[in-house]
């Protein structure tokens, strides 16, 4: 968190000092660095540190690329003056060692166990044996019986 906020203060220092002012002291300034830039980079660190601060690694991992993508894309187009490009690019960079790891959540849990089925009811005591019919079996024997 300590390098996002490093981050937002060159950002804002780099802001600043493009902004000049009145003085009775003619110094050389480095060129000003857009406010655009300057802004869009300050956002995105301040997305980085807001992941953080909720605990969401991955979030922060996924700000903090955008950050490094849109930084170097600052600098190697020159709307990042020289005197800020090292300074930018180590920030970004010092920024990027001290992210957590990315730590995906772990998978939902299963779902609980389909319930048994029901056993069918039963309408008597329960230890009968099912009924064979004598009349049926009786007439099958009567034809084996003939057949001889």
């Amino acid at each position: 968190m300590r390098a996002a906020g490093a981050l937002i203060l060159l950002c804002a220092a780099v802001v600043l000092s493009a902004c000049g002012g009145s003085s009775s002291t003619t110094r050389v300034s480095a060129p000003p660095l857009s406010t655009t830039v300057a802004g869009s980079l300050a956002s995105e660190s301040d997305a980085v540190a807001a992941s953080l601060a909720s605990h969401d690694a991955c979030a922060g991992r996924a700000h903090f690329d955008r950050l490094a993508r849109d930084a170097q894309r600052a600098v190697s187009t020159g709307a990042v003056p020289a005197a800020y490009r090292t300074k930018l690019l180590a920030a970004v960079r010092r920024l990027g060692d001290r992210l957590p790891a990315c730590t995906p959540p772990p998978p939902p849990p299963p779902p609980p166990p389909a319930k048994p089925k029901p056993e069918p009811e039963h309408h008597g005591k329960g230890n009968e044996k099912p009924h064979k019919h004598g009349k049926h079996h009786k007439h099958d024997k009567q034809q084996g019986e003939d057949e001889q």
